[in-house]
């Protein structure tokens, strides 16, 4: 008579003490006392019409977001700090140039575009234009950020996707009669520098009516 040798998952359940494989971890009710709930599927579609709803704000806020205020005291080093600029002259961009002077007399032209400032001709808007009283009353850093901050909410930006673009927009026209400059600058901290925006002058065999030095910004 012939016996068969156990099988390896033979010998480890045998080896398995008798309360440990009587314990069950995911316990199984009787059909007795279970019922069945006529709103059995409400609380799964109203998860996943939240779920739904937190997506969609999510991907809001990713496709189109919103401007975030911050303001912090600038604990680094470091001897330059970063400035945008973007102005427009009513002035053509081969009559002007700019540069950057500090109270130390240095000098940094600035006409070239690979020194981070950029001279492209644009339409001169006066509607584009803010008044220096609209400067005074602009918002404090304070009320900057709590409106920031409030301004946040559930569909804020899905709803708010067609509205006014946060920096005007300027269309190039190359022989436009209005110039836009743009760019960014690194400028000492401890010199102050004031950034100069001047014509070719009358010397230097710059040939060219006087009427055409207009200088208006926006």
């Amino acid at each position: 008579m012939l016996f068969e040798e156990p099988s390896i998952l033979e010998k480890l359940d045998a080896a398995v003490p008798a309360p440990l494989a009587q314990f069950d971890a995911f316990p199984k009710l009787p059909s007795t006392y279970r019922a069945r709930s006529n709103s059995r599927g409400v609380l799964t579609l109203l998860v996943c019409l939240v779920t739904f709803t937190l997506m969609l704000n999510d991907i809001g806020e990713w496709l189109f977001g919103w401007p975030d205020h911050e303001f912090s005291v600038d604990g680094g080093t470091g001897s330059f700090m970063t400035i945008n600029v973007d102005l427009v002259v009513a002035m053509l961009c081969s009559f002007i140039s700019v540069d950057l002077r500090d109270v130390v007399g240095d000098r940094m032209f600035l006409s070239n575009a690979r020194l981070g400032i950029r001279r492209d001709g644009v339409k001169f808007d006066v509607g584009q234009a803010t008044t220096l009283k609209a400067h005074s009353e602009a918002l404090s850093v304070r009320q900057a950020v709590a409106q920031s901050r409030n301004s946040r909410g559930l569909f804020s930006s899905l709803l708010q996707w067609d509205s006014t673009p946060y920096m005007p927009r300027y269309k190039h026209e190359p022989d436009a009669k209005g110039c836009r400059v743009s760019g960014q600058l690194d400028v000492k901290k401890v010199t102050a520098a004031n950034l100069h925006i001047t014509t070719l002058g009358h010397g230097y065999a710059h040939i060219y009516s006087k009427t055409l030095i207009y200088f208006v910004a926006v």
